[in-house]
């Protein structure tokens, strides 16, 4: 039940009794305020833009085309009605059953029916260099955001002491060093819920948009209640790995496999080791075993942080489950592209002379 000099808001996110009015700005110290998270906004525009025409759209565009890579723009295929009344009901191939139908209702053999369907599925899809763009625009933002959170958070106490993340919390000074790696961090989540649905489209679409809000939420949340410290740790292991995967992404794109195989391989350790054991050992263990020691009680909010970082470790899981198929088909040499891709059909077709751009 909310203390009598509590709103709500105060019961949920802060200790019995404390109010947002702790926080006012005083003495050299700085404590958050949820409106200043609102220049998260504006950055988010600034790196959607930035993105587009600076990095993909001169940078990553230009090395691509040196090596070769172009976008095919495959031309429409016929509209047949018959066909597209039962494309819609079934994307993902010609159904066995309807074969013959629709072959006798178009007048096309049971190989142009499915070239057709095959035609279809590939409108809109984005080619290599496209793809190579987007990969070497997260490359390069993780590159530097994980420096920028390295340097802000390995030199932090808290780091290697984690009885400091919760000792004297909600009272913490927050440096203007971790104001700018929130908001940056909390812009570019948002361009990517925003982006997703024009980007590369992959199977993994739904866990990566959970992923995306959960660590929203969980940036707003934690800078609201002032618990910015676990906050700038759960962001710092979730940068580290994504490096080395956008990179493979990149030798991949270009032919070079070995190479690309190779930074998989480190990007694979990498992965388990900073989400599977430093996360949940070194940041979501302490919320049970040492918070509990050091906060004040009537944290209702307590329980959502637990859970959401809960969340995040079972989002880990089913992409560790993915890399380590892929990882056994590296092995035996079987590995072909990635296997969070939506299935392309080759762009570089015998039977079509597909435009490129």
């Amino acid at each position: 039940m909310a203390h009598p000099e509590q709103t709500t808001l105060e019961w949920l996110l802060l200790p019995h009794g404390m109010t947002f009015s702790v926080f006012e700005t005083g003495d050299g110290a700085y404590y958050p305020k949820i409106s200043h998270l609102a220049l998260a906004i504006p950055i988010a525009l600034f790196l959607s833009l930035f993105r587009r025409y600076v990095i993909e759209g001169q940078i990553a565009r230009r090395i691509g085309k040196a090596y070769g890579l172009k976008n095919v723009i495959r031309p429409k295929p016929v509209q047949h009605p018959e066909l597209l009344a039962v494309y819609r009901k079934s994307r993902r191939g010609v159904p066995a059953d309807k074969m013959k139908e629709l072959c006798k209702a178009t007048g096309m053999t049971e190989r142009q029916v499915e070239r057709w369907w095959k035609d279809m599925r590939q409108q809109g899809k984005p080619g290599t260099l496209a793809k190579f763009e987007e990969a070497f625009w997260r490359a390069f933002f993780y590159i530097v955001s994980f420096a920028f959170g390295a340097a802000v958070v390995t030199t932090s106490p808290f780091f290697w002491d984690t009885d400091l993340l919760w000792i004297k919390n909600p009272m913490h000074h927050v440096p203007n060093q971790f104001f700018w790696y929130y908001t940056v961090e909390l812009g570019m989540y948002i361009s990517l819920v925003v982006t997703q649905f024009s980007d590369v489209r992959r199977k993994d679409f739904a866990e990566m948009f959970i992923h995306h809000v959960v660590t929203i939420a969980l940036i707003v949340m934690s800078w609201w209640a002032n618990m910015v410290r676990i906050g700038t740790m759960v962001l710092f292991y979730h940068d580290m790995a994504d490096i080395f995967l956008e990179v493979a992404k990149l030798f991949n794109y270009i032919k070079k496999n070995d190479i690309s195989f190779s930074i998989f391989t480190v990007f694979a350790v990498v992965f388990i080791i900073s989400r599977l054991v430093c996360y949940p050992w070194h940041v979501v263990a302490g919320t049970f075993t040492i918070a509990p020691s050091f906060m004040l009680p009537g944290f209702v909010a307590s329980n959502v942080f637990r859970a959401l970082l809960c969340m995040l470790i079972i989002l880990h899981l089913l992409w560790a489950k993915t890399i380590a198929s892929m990882v056994i088909d590296l092995v035996r040499g079987t590995l072909k592209g990635d296997q969070r891709s939506d299935d392309e059909e080759e762009e570089d077709d015998t039977n079509d002379k597909p435009k490129t751009q």
